[in-house]
């Protein structure tokens, strides 16, 4: 990669090159060296369309949160950072993009430009946060959280925060006192069923909160997180992971960061507006979303 590269400080450089390191909320990283190179992509009409001189990363050490051997081949950063493939892109594709996670082990899109808007009148939308906090990652505003359509009546400063929207990480994250207002809630709920038991101890998998599953019980609540003028709403699908017995909330107590994680987005259309700077959804069967 040039020195003279507009984008050359922000990596590591010397006079041989320049080194990067990323690392994400979600545990993965990788480093390797930095590097430009022409890219060509097949657009919605199936042209061919030449980008010069896009800046990638060539990733000698890479690192996902289940150890080094993993089946990603790469990561695509889509950031808020000029370094990101969003950001080179920029007004190629109208400055925005989305995608539409499915259910299954099967193939999810990443759209960009018109292709990446959501059909329907069913679309709700929510701006990102601005503060430095969100100078790199995607925030928005969390005002509450229902269970079951009830909400749990969090005070103001429990999401100061914010909530940052990341696709990367499989499970969301919740602040402490969010947790366990959220905890508190599931055990009153789950404590009308007799059959249903929370699972301790060396039965259920260490910072998750289970309980066994009788053969026949669907009896699950959904959760709805309130964003600012917007409220996303999860699924009992998407809420908890299923085991042959038992079943676990699909989020996990954080310290200070709150996250939603790309478990609880599935079969949402997510729309980043990187001009206008909001986060749009709707529901959509994601299995039914093809290539342009």
């Amino acid at each position: 990669m040039p020195l003279k590269n507009k984008l050359a400080k922000t990596f590591t450089c010397t006079v041989f090159g320049c080194a990067y390191f990323v690392g994400y909320y979600s545990g993965q990283l990788s480093a390797g060296i930095a590097s430009v190179e022409d890219f060509t992509f097949q657009t919605a009409a199936r042209v061919p369309y030449r980008v010069p001189g896009l800046v990638f990363g060539c990733g000698t050490f890479n690192k996902g949160p289940f150890g080094v051997k993993n089946g990603v081949s790469g990561i695509l950063g889509m950031d808020k950072q000029p370094v990101s493939f969003a950001r080179q892109l920029g007004g190629l594709i109208r400055e925005q993009f989305s995608y539409c996670l499915t259910e299954k082990v099967s193939a999810s899109y990443v759209k960009f430009g018109e292709e990446a808007r959501i059909r329907g009148r069913n679309a709700q939308s929510t701006p990102f946060l601005k503060h430095n906090q969100y100078s790199v990652h995607y925030g928005v505003n969390l005002v509450d959280i229902s269970i079951g359509g009830q909400k749990l009546g969090l005070t103001q400063g429990t999401f100061s925060g914010g909530c940052v929207i990341d696709s990367g990480g499989s499970i969301s994250l919740l602040e402490a006192n969010a947790y366990s207002a959220v905890q508190d809630s599931l055990e009153k709920y789950f404590s009308k069923f007799k059959n249903v038991r929370r699972l301790l101890g060396d039965g259920a998998p260490s910072g998750f909160l289970c309980y066994t599953q009788p053969r026949d019980f669907r009896r699950f609540p959904n959760l709805t997180f309130h964003f600012l003028g917007a409220d996303f709403r999860v699924p009992s699908e998407n809420l908890f992971l299923f085991r042959r017995n038992f079943f676990c909330l699909a989020m996990i107590a954080s310290k200070n960061l709150t996250l939603l994680g790309a478990y609880q987005q599935r079969n949402v259309r997510i729309v980043y507006d990187l001009k206008d700077e909001m986060l749009s959804f709707a529901p959509e069967d994601c299995s039914r979303d093809a290539a342009a």
